[in-house]
């Protein structure tokens, strides 16, 4: 099969060739993308963030080279009169959109643990909004309003 490789290749036309260059970079967008939210949502369930922010340097090193090796493609392989690689361009191209998004969603805030414990957390915060709706579905039972002490106050300590 080797030895028919480059042949195969010389008879493919610049077509064929540019619509599989899309192909391959749209399967690596999309596993990135994948391993980020499946790497969130592990941090995110083990309540650890650590591990994951020892390893933001090479995160956001791995981002940055995966939007410059799209680009890169999109630049090289522009999108033809044929509609297979205009339909493979423009998906790469909103895959790319995706995967920035994903990217801009923990850099440049990203610096310390308390960032991205904060980053990971905020799509999981009700909005006031919603926190409204839920206390009048909900409200609190009629003994807290017949409460005659604040409950936040501190203990008396006894002697």
């Amino acid at each position: 099969m080797i030895a028919t490789m480059p042949s195969e290749l010389l008879k493919s036309t610049a077509r064929d060739r540019a619509v599989a260059l899309l192909g391959h970079y749209e399967t690596l967008a999309q596993f990135a993308i994948e391993v980020w939210e499946a790497t969130c949502r592990e941090t995110l369930r083990t309540g650890d963030a650590e591990p994951l922010h020892a390893q933001r340097d090479q995160c956001e090193f791995f981002f940055k080279g995966e939007l410059e090796r799209i680009d890169d493609c999109l630049r090289i392989v522009a999108p033809r009169e044929d509609r297979e690689a205009i339909q493979s361009h423009a998906r790469l191209t909103a895959l790319r959109d995706q995967l920035a998004t994903k990217y801009n969603e923990p850099f440049p805030k990203w610096q310390t643990l308390d960032d991205l414990e904060d980053i990971l957390l905020a799509p999981m915060q009700l909005s006031q909004e919603r926190c409204i709706e839920l206390a009048k579905r909900f409200p609190p039972p009629q003994s807290w309003y017949e409460e005659d002490f604040d409950p936040f106050l501190p203990e008396e300590s006894t002697p």
